[in-house]
């Protein structure tokens, strides 16, 4: 009885939560109609509003009801939540964010892993890089961004801050959304890469590492947003013919 009441739980929050992430369900939420639409009592969706409340998506007002609330105000960080705008109006808009954020603290993660190179830590990234070559060799899209993933929040996890490595979960959901899935793009030069910052992080080579860092990012941010570019201004072709 408790495993039914979790996953409904978690049933509720995921379908509000993506309805308002995407710019679905705005205004006041209906808690009569919800209960209703999902077969559970008021009570489990009051559970599952106060959950979307801890992430700022929604606010209770007295006598009023439960607001969605103005995307300012939502934990734009959390992990569900960028999951959530990944299928909204400005997703896009969340992706450039995302690729901004990288290419500033992706460099410092690299120079701390640099500082104290962990073994454990460098052969986790050469797995990851072997990981993505074969992917690349098999032409697997899921198993290259799979791999790929895995290295980047390794420089955010692997350097022993904990404020940085607390962004790791972020960086991952960010990277596996389904646009930056879609308009990734890996080649034998990307293998080099990763495998010549693996290196300079083995080395101890703190600030070779932060460069080699910038780089990447610098390299798919401009590849990202060129794409993103293509598809937006194809949408709206569309939409004018």
């Amino acid at each position: 009885m408790r495993k039914q009441h979790e996953n409904m739980h978690a049933l509720v929050v995921q379908q509000l939560g993506a309805r308002i992430g995407s710019g679905r369900l705005t205004g006041a939420i209906d808690l009569v109609a919800v209960a209703n639409e999902f077969q559970v009592s008021r009570l489990l969706v009051r559970e599952g509003l106060r959950t979307l409340a801890a992430k700022g998506l929604v606010q209770a007002r007295p006598r009023l009801g439960t607001y969605v609330t103005p995307v300012e105000r939502w934990s734009l960080l959390d992990e569900q939540v960028i999951q959530w705008r990944a299928a909204g109006p400005r997703r896009f808009a969340q992706m450039k964010d995302a690729l901004e954020l990288r290419q500033r603290l992706e460099p410092l993660g690299a120079r701390l892993n640099a500082r104290h190179p962990r073994p454990d830590v460098v052969e986790d990234l050469r797995a990851a890089v072997r990981g993505l070559e074969l992917a690349i060799e098999e032409h697997d899209r899921p198993s290259m961004v799979v791999a790929d993933t895995r290295f980047h929040v390794l420089l955010f996890t692997g350097g022993e801050n904990e404020m940085l490595a607390q962004l790791g979960g972020t960086v991952h959901a960010c990277l596996c959304v389904p646009d930056l899935q879609h308009l990734a793009s890996f080649s034998t030069e990307s293998v080099r890469r990763h495998l010549a910052l693996v290196n300079l992080v083995a080395a101890g080579d703190e600030r070779g590492a932060e460069e080699a860092a910038a780089d990447l990012v610098a390299v798919a941010a401009r590849l990202f947003i060129s794409a993103a570019r293509r598809i937006q201004e194809t949408s709206r072709a569309s939409l004018a013919s």
